[in-house]
């Protein structure tokens, strides 16, 4: 049986959501900051010799040093790689091997000076043996380590603290989303856009503040549907004849009896009589089924789109 796409709203605030944006918020920040400083910490705990010689402070910064910049880093690192590898779409696993690999290059040049540096003042700390040429075998290890490490540490904010940083397919109750507060006047406000198009009720759903200019295409897939945005796809148990029929006519057709797209969205049509289908601008492809072709090539030829 499908879900109810209808539910009511609560009259009243609810404190558990500001729970919800705390919660994410330290998440957030323990994933960014806290993460990295345990790690620094426990680093620091285990150089006895540095302890002995700098005493704790300087100790705790120099591995703080050593684990904060690395780790945001390789969080950009990822992140860059996620968005030029968005028409291919790999798994999560795929883009943080190769965050970790590309951020590399950048960290241990840097923990490189950090050490060199920080040896030769505290000589008697024999830092400097602790210098791994670039492409030398503790290169090499040290990418194996902090493959292993951003792997483990990504896949427990994912699965078990309910925080993905690194997935194009946001599935359904991962992340919180602020939901109406009761006061009708400041939900409208939220639910429309600056051209005064109210966003669907499917996309209060969402785990992300959407625009409805921001909605490519939407596709059914058994109860669900997933939510083609920009950037990544999200799955809302929703039905999807209720999905087409809150999005504004204007903005989109459907062309499948799973797919409906976007006009602004539409990059090429290819009209193949044996796999008809719509280039998104994202590169996603989507099939057109029979019954659309025509309506799908008389709106190409009216906006210039390719065909081919």
């Amino acid at each position: 049986m499908e879900a109810d796409s209808h539910t009511e709203q609560p009259t009243d605030a609810n404190p558990a959501q500001d729970m919800s944006h705390t919660g994410r918020r330290f998440r957030l920040l323990a994933f960014y900051v806290g993460v990295p400083l345990v790690i620094g910490t426990y680093g620091a705990l285990n150089n006895w010799e540095l302890l002995s010689n700098v005493g704790y402070a300087w100790t705790l910064g120099f591995y703080a040093g050593h684990a904060l910049i690395p780790w945001w880093i390789t969080c950009a690192s990822t992140s860059l790689t996620m968005w030029i590898l968005r028409a291919v779409k790999p798994p999560p696993y795929v883009l943080m091997a190769i965050g970790t690999v590309l951020s590399s290059f950048i960290v241990l040049p840097y923990t490189n000076w950090l050490t060199s540096i920080s040896g030769a003042e505290w000589q008697s700390s024999h830092l400097t043996n602790q210098v791994a040429p670039m492409f030398s075998p503790e290169f090499w290890r040290y990418i194996a380590r902090a493959t292993i490490v951003w792997f483990a540490i990504n896949f427990t904010f994912d699965r078990f603290l309910g925080l993905p940083r690194y997935r194009y397919v946001i599935p359904r109750g991962y992340e919180f989303r602020e939901r109406p507060t009761g006061n009708p006047d400041a939900d409208e406000k939220k639910s429309d856009d600056l051209s005064g198009r109210p966003l669907p009720v499917f996309a209060e759903r969402v785990p992300a503040r959407l625009s409805p200019d921001d909605i490519l295409a939407i596709k059914a897939e058994q109860h669900y549907i997933r939510v083609f945005t920009p950037d990544r796809e999200y799955m809302v148990l929703y039905r999807f004849s209720d999905a087409v029929r809150e999005l504004d006519p204007s903005l989109g057709l459907q062309v499948h009896r799973s797919y409906w797209v976007s006009k602004a969205a539409i990059d090429m049509v290819r009209p193949s009589a044996k796999k008809f289908s719509i280039r998104l601008s994202t590169g996603a492809t989507i099939p057109v089924s029979t019954p659309y072709h025509g309506v799908v090539k008389e709106f190409a030829r009216a906006n210039q789109i390719p065909i081919r």
